[in-house]
């Protein structure tokens, strides 16, 4: 036996997977992320199909990649600036946390129905055949739940990127992830030795 046939043997056996990639929100700093990850994957063998508010075409992913794009792209701040009576997204900086917490409410069920309503997007939810065609649901956790949705209907595991790290209401969705008595809420000023008072408004 060669020597090349013996090592053969030991390389560890890759299947390339068929991805269904869903990232609605049309954030560009969100897609720094987004690009990074679906970029590696192509280059690894997988094909990426992937529904996005914000084309990659100008990447040149190749023939691994296949684009649903949302059009037109969602106007945010269209809806969050008059609901904050703000003249303008500057004068948004002096929200306090309640109001920040309903911006990303607004901006999250805004964009989510947004591209829910999209023709291209109803036709991958209700595709009559769904078994085996993909084989992993990749998704941004990020107000946009109905989206998980997908791996029910196409049978698949499915795995969620944050670009803003643990948020309090993922806990409400997988369980405790981080305990609350001791491990504040990521957009308030407190550390872990918070007190009670601290802990009562951190779990709000």
């Amino acid at each position: 036996m060669s020597l090349g046939i013996m090592f053969s043997a030991w390389l560890p056996l890759v299947e390339n997977a068929n991805i269904l990639a869903v990232y609605t929100f049309p954030g560009k700093s969100h897609y720094m992320m987004h690009v990074a990850l679906i970029k590696e994957l192509i280059h690894k063998g997988h094909q990426v199909t992937m529904i996005t508010a914000l084309t990659l075409r100008h990447h040149n992913l190749g023939n691994n990649y296949t684009e649903i794009l949302i059009e037109p792209v969602y106007d945010y701040w269209h809806d969050v600036v008059p609901f904050f009576k703000a003249d303008n997204i500057f004068e948004l900086t002096k929200m306090d946390l309640y109001d920040f917490l309903k911006m990303l409410e607004i901006i999250g069920l805004k964009t989510t129905e947004h591209a829910l309503k999209q023709t291209k997007i109803q036709e991958i939810i209700n595709a009559k055949h769904t078994r085996g065609i993909y084989d992993l649901l990749l998704a941004e956790q990020f107000y946009q739940e109905p989206f998980l949705a997908l791996s029910h209907v196409y049978d698949i595991p499915v795995i969620t990127t944050s670009t803003l790290g643990y948020e309090n209401h993922m806990s409400q969705m997988m369980g405790l992830i981080q305990p609350w008595s001791f491990v504040p809420h990521g957009f308030m000023p407190y550390t872990d030795h918070m007190s009670q008072a601290h802990q009562q408004i951190s779990v709000q």
